[in-house]
């Protein structure tokens, strides 16, 4: 199905099919949480093990993300604390910011598809440390048309959403079985 998404809520979560080009490193993730609270999208790269889809020996995958993260630091790629966290000063050491667990970077990831609607490009936040859910935020999500409530067919709580750029019929058509409420005339 590329002509929306659809997906039902699951122990209070979206989770959602996701693919990007990181690095030159093609990655597929079953598993991304929709966050519509989420300014930023955010790919722990413990999570996605990162490391596993290089050509690394088993002493170089267990060195690997606090020796990207200073790969990363030597490129001068931007980067920024996590929510909540203040920095207190030693954002000029290398070192110091090496051994914080809060860090992310900003960095462009391609031939991104969510699900299976294709974005080609977006900026995105990456960490060397943490684990947790691949977050799609809000800096993705603002491309789409969305919807979130109550299927009139499922009686499951569902997020049905499509390209701004690419509404089409079927997505119109799932929205107006769903929820009861759209017509084509206010898409068009």
């Amino acid at each position: 199905m590329n002509d929306y998404i659809l997906a039902a809520l699951k122990n209070n979560e979206f989770k959602i099919p996701i693919s990007f080009t990181l690095f030159d490193v093609k990655i597929e993730f079953n598993a991304a949480k929709i966050d519509t609270g989420a300014v930023h999208s955010l790919i722990p790269l413990r999570t996605i093990r990162f490391s596993d889809n290089l050509d690394l020996d088993i002493e170089e995958k267990k060195n690997f993300y606090p020796e990207f993260k200073k790969l990363l630091l030597d490129r001068k790629i931007p980067y920024r604390k996590a929510r909540g966290i203040n920095f207190t000063g030693e954002e000029d050491n290398q070192k110091a910011v090496i051994d914080r667990a809060d860090i992310v970077f900003s960095t462009e990831i391609t031939n991104l598809k969510v699900q299976e609607c294709l974005l080609e490009n977006s900026v995105t936040g990456i960490s060397c440390d943490t684990v947790g859910n691949v977050l799609i935020g809000m800096n993705i999500l603002k491309n789409f048309d969305f919807h979130c409530g109550l299927s009139r067919i499922t009686e499951e709580y569902i997020f049905l959403g499509c390209l701004k750029n690419e509404i089409n019929s079927k997505y119109l058509e799932a929205l107006e079985t769903h929820f009861g409420h759209f017509s084509n005339a206010s898409h068009t």
